[in-house]
C-alpha cells in the first residue's frame, strides 16, 4: 500500500527535470536544462566576465587564465616557471540562496561536493575548517580541506559566492610542500571579484529555481523546508496549478492534511481538466478518512487519464478492499490485468480480494500469476502461505512459510 501510495505523489512535469537523487548518495545541484552560459575569458588582460549574472573577475599580475571542460575557467599563479596555485572557478545553477545551498551541501560528502574539480584524480579528502569571510563588504563561505591528487598532498581553500540564481566556486589548489601565506594570494583575488547589483533575474526564473529546491528538500525528506520553497516559488507564480499540487504534496507529507487539502482545491479551480490535481486529492482525503470522497477523486483522475493511471487504479482496488467491498474490488483488479498483464499488483490484489471471500483457490491462482512475472517479490509468497493454510493445505503452507521467511531474510539491493 505504501509503495502504491508513493508512485502516485509524482512530479510529472513537461520538459526539463530535477535530476532524481538516488540510493541516498544525492547527486548535488544539477539544476536546470541549459547549457552553461556563455562567458568571456581575456587571457591577456586575466579576467573573466560572466555577462548573463553581471559577475566580472580580474586577477592580479602573474596568473595565467584560460578555459577547460565545463569549468568556468582555471588559472595558474605561475610567478617564473613553475606554477604554485591553481584556481578552479565551477558554478551551481538554480539555487536562490547561499543558506539553502549550505543546508543542502550539508548533507553531501566532501567528494561528492568537490567532485566538478576532482575529475577523480583526488583522494583522501578532509575539511579542516569551514567559516564564513568577509572581503570588501562580501560573505564568501570559505573551506578549507586537505586531499591527495595522483599521491601528492594539497591544500584546498574553497569559497563559495551566491550571484543571481548563481553558486559560484572558487577552488584554489595549493602543493602542500609549498603552502605558505595562502592568503596573499588569494585575497587579491576575492578582491578583484564584482558584482552588478542592478542585475537581476526574471520572477520566472526564481519561481523555478525554488521549484527544483522544493524537489531537492523532498528527496532529503526535509518537509518543512520542502514546504518553505515552494510557499516562495507558489508567491512568485500563485497560478500555477502544478506548484499547488507540489506544495499540497509538501503539506501533505508534514502531516498538515488540511493545509494540503486547501492547495489541491485551489489546483482544482485552475485546472479542473488536470488528472494529476485528482490524484493528490484523492491521497489527502483518505489521509483525512473521507473514503467516499477519496474514490470520487480516484475515479475522477483515472477518467481524465486512463492510460497512465495504474498506481492510482490499485490504490482504488485496495480502498475497495479495505472498505470490505469484495467485488467492486475484484472489478478494478480485473481491469488493471485486462489493460496491463504484467502488472504484478494487480494480481496480488486480485488474489487479496477473493481470499477475503474464501475463495482460496481462485486466491492462488493469482498469487502464482504474480510470482510468476516477478519471481523475487516477497509478498506472494506469504499470502500463498496464508491461503494454503486457510485451503488446509500444510505442507504446502510450510514450503511458502519457509520462502516466505526465507526472502525476508535476503537484504534489499
Amino acid at each position: 500500500m505504501t509503495t502504491i501510495k508513493n508512485r502516485i505523489w509524482q512530479w510529472r512535469t513537461s520538459g526539463c527535470r530535477f535530476l532524481k537523487i538516488l540510493s541516498l548518495g544525492f547527486i548535488l545541484f544539477s539544476y536546470g536544462c541549459a547549457s552553461m552560459s556563455t562567458a568571456i575569458i581575456d587571457m591577456e588582460n586575466r579576467s573573466f566576465t560572466y555577462k548573463e549574472v553581471g559577475l566580472s573577475m580580474s586577477l592580479p599580475p602573474g596568473w595565467r587564465i584560460s578555459k577547460e571542460g565545463q569549468m568556468l575557467f582555471v588559472s595558474d599563479f605561475r610567478p617564473g616557471v613553475i606554477p604554485l596555485v591553481r584556481l578552479t572557478a565551477t558554478e551551481e545553477r538554480g539555487m536562490p540562496s547561499l543558506e539553502d545551498y549550505l543546508k543542502i551541501a550539508a548533507t553531501q560528502t566532501l567528494q561528492r561536493r568537490m567532485r566538478k574539480i576532482s575529475g577523480g584524480e583526488i583522494s583522501h579528502m578532509r575539511i579542516v575548517t569551514s567559516q564564513k569571510l568577509e572581503r570588501e563588504g562580501r560573505v564568501w563561505e570559505e573551506t578549507v580541506w586537505l586531499g591527495k591528487r595522483k599521491g601528492q598532498a594539497r591544500i584546498f581553500h574553497s569559497y563559495v559566492l551566491p550571484v543571481e540564481l548563481r553558486i559560484i566556486h572558487l577552488h584554489f589548489e595549493f602543493p602542500a610542500a609549498l603552502y605558505k601565506n595562502p592568503k596573499q594570494i588569494i585575497f587579491p583575488v576575492l578582491d578583484g571579484t564584482r558584482v552588478k547589483s542592478e542585475t537581476k533575474r526574471p520572477p520566472e526564473e526564481y519561481a523555478k529555481a525554488y521549484q527544483m529546491l522544493g524537489q531537492s528538500y523532498k528527496a532529503l525528506r526535509l518537509w518543512p523546508d520542502m514546504v518553505a520553497a515552494l510557499e516562495k516559488a507558489l508567491s512568485l507564480k500563485p497560478q500555477d496549478p502544478d506548484l499547488h499540487i507540489l506544495l499540497g504534496e509538501g503539506y501533505f507529507l508534514n502531516d498538515e492534511p488540511d493545509a494540503a487539502l486547501n492547495e489541491l482545491l485551489q489546483a482544482v479551480q485552475l485546472a479542473p481538466q488536470y488528472s494529476r490535481v485528482y490524484q493528490g486529492l484523492a491521497q489527502i482525503y483518505l489521509k483525512m478518512n473521507l473514503t467516499e470522497k477519496g474514490i470520487s477523486a480516484m475515479k475522477r483522475s483515472i477518467s481524465l487519464s486512463p492510460d497512465n493511471n495504474t498506481a492510482l487504479r490499485v490504490l482504488l482496488g485496495d480502498t475497495y478492499l479495505k472498505q470490505g467491498k469484495a467485488e467492486e474490488a475484484i472489478r478494478t483488479y480485473q481491469l488493471i490485468i485486462q489493460r496491463n498483464s504484467k502488472t504484478v499488483d494487480g494480481y496480488l490484489g486480485l488474489g487479496k480480494a477473493y481470499l477475503s471471500i474464501d475463495l482460496y483457490e481462485q486466491a492462488i491462482i493469482e498469487f502464482e500469476q504474480a510470482l510468476g512475472r516477478d519471481p523475487k517479490r516477497l509478498e506472494p509468497h506469504c499470502l500463498l502461505e496464508k491461503a494454503y493454510t486457510l485451503l488446509a493445505s500444510p505442507e504446502e503452507a510450510k514450503r511458502e512459510a519457509a520462502l516466505c521467511r526465507r526472502a525476508q531474510l535476503i537484504p534489499a539491493k
